[in-house]
């Protein structure tokens, strides 16, 4: 089961393609910092919860091979994930407000409620839910080769 939710190929993919993104930003970080710093935290974000995801999921799992009761071993599985998803909503709510801070600190603009820097944000998350998509898609592509 492992090897069909994590393929390497796809976090190299996602690596890859936020690098790329990475280095588009920092070149625009001249004109405005918080292009890369979204980017960044944006990333963090998803790696963040996809592997906590991963690792909640893989233990549960194991659990559960070794359990009898398991609709006990799906609410947990339910009220871990739903912890993972409030610790990624504060993670996120934390960038936001030491963003707003320090424009309200140093008494300056900063432009990150622009489309542009939401954009910058959910970058990561766009490229994993794309590459994500393409690997199901590969994937079912050839499940239905070998049937015929």
């Amino acid at each position: 089961m492992t090897k069909d939710v994590i393929d390497k190929k796809i976090f190299v993919i996602f690596v890859v393609l936020n690098i790329f993104f990475a280095l588009i930003y920092l070149s625009l970080a001249f004109i405005d910092w918080t292009l890369i710093l979204g980017h960044l935290t944006g990333f963090l974000v998803i790696v963040y919860f996809s592997m906590t995801n991963y690792f909640a999921f893989k233990k549960v799992m194991q659990r559960q091979k070794n359990s009898s009761d398991k609709k006990v071993e799906k609410k947990i599985l339910i009220f871990i994930f739903t912890i993972i998803s409030i610790t990624t909503l504060l993670l996120v709510t934390l960038f936001f407000s030491a963003n707003i801070l320090y424009a309200k600190m140093k008494n300056i603009e900063i432009s990150f409620f622009k489309p542009i820097n939401f954009i910058t944000f959910i970058t990561p998350s766009i490229i994993f839910v794309i590459s994500s998509l393409l690997a199901i898609v590969k994937k079912n592509k050839n499940i239905n080769q070998i049937q015929n």
